[in-house]
């Protein structure tokens, strides 16, 4: 097992439930018209989605984030039902930007993508530098 699959799989391991809200189809849909119309560049429908809260930044990288109006926490996710922009590799996983806003208990916004999440998820904490691997890894998605 690689080190990105061992990581993948504590994160899920020490999560616990996030409650959601269900959705249909068409409402996940127009939410997702909407924030594209505002100008984000990437979106997706997930479910089986996980929260993860960043813990451990550096002061330095802490006060980056407050100036960007960034919060600690991103979203994995294994389940991705729609991706605007690109067709989808079965089984792919997909890791959001740092979180920019929470809206409407459903909308994850990173800087540049929106994720509608269906139904409930799980919640966990990441330590920083563990993020910086599955951000530089290439084997992410395997």
């Amino acid at each position: 097992m690689s080190e990105i699959e061992l990581i993948r799989e504590r994160l899920y391991e020490t999560a616990v439930p996030m409650p959601g809200i269900a959705l249909s189809w068409s409402k996940a849909h127009a939410h997702l018209d909407t924030s594209i119309q505002s100008g984000i560049e990437m979106g997706f429908i997930v479910e089986d989605w996980l929260w993860a809260d960043v813990t451990g930044i550096p002061d330095v990288e802490q006060k980056h984030l407050q100036a960007e109006g960034l919060q600690p926490a991103v979203l994995i996710t294994r389940d991705v039902l729609y991706r605007t922009n690109r067709l989808l590799n079965f089984g792919e996983w997909v890791r959001s930007g740092l979180l920019l806003d929470f809206t409407e208990g459903c909308l994850f916004h990173a800087v540049d993508s929106c994720y509608v999440l269906l139904g409930d998820g799980l919640r966990t904490n990441i330590d920083f530098q563990t993020l910086l691997k599955l951000v530089h890894s290439e084997d992410f998605n395997d």
